[in-house]
């Protein structure tokens, strides 16, 4: 049962600490309660790509809802924290406006060095993760 007054559901997929991946069809539960209700949807999926097995992948929550967010990042599936590199993902222009205006006032500029060092790692990403 969903109160009236939520807002937003939480989710970390694979999970940490445990690696737990559900079936998509809990996923997808999930997701048509946040449909269903209006609510966003903000999915830490800072280990995608760390599946303890192998073809057991969810799809990204903002590829199936138009009101999820993605946070991921270089940290744990690259293993280059020392990047400081992430990132937000959501079909939501509005929100995108609004973070990426937050954080233009909080934060002055990225490391081009970490920058490059990330598209390295991306580009390698099959070899890395």
């Amino acid at each position: 049962m969903i109160k009236k007054e939520t807002k937003l559901i939480v989710v970390n997929f694979p999970h940490n600490p445990t690696g737990l991946v559900p079936p998509i069809d809990d996923f997808m539960k999930i997701v048509e309660l946040c449909k269903k209700n209006g609510i966003y949807l903000f999915s830490d999926e800072m280990y995608r790509g760390l599946e303890l097995q192998n073809g057991v992948q969810l799809p990204s929550a903002c590829e199936v809802y138009d009101k999820a967010i993605v946070l991921s990042g270089m940290s744990k599936v690259y293993g280059m924290p020392g990047t400081r590199v992430g990132w937000l993902a959501t079909q939501q222009k509005d929100l995108m406006y609004e973070i990426n205006k937050f954080k233009d006032y909080t934060t002055i500029c990225g490391s081009s060095t970490s920058e490059i060092l990330a598209i390295i790692g991306l580009r390698n990403g099959n070899i890395i993760a």
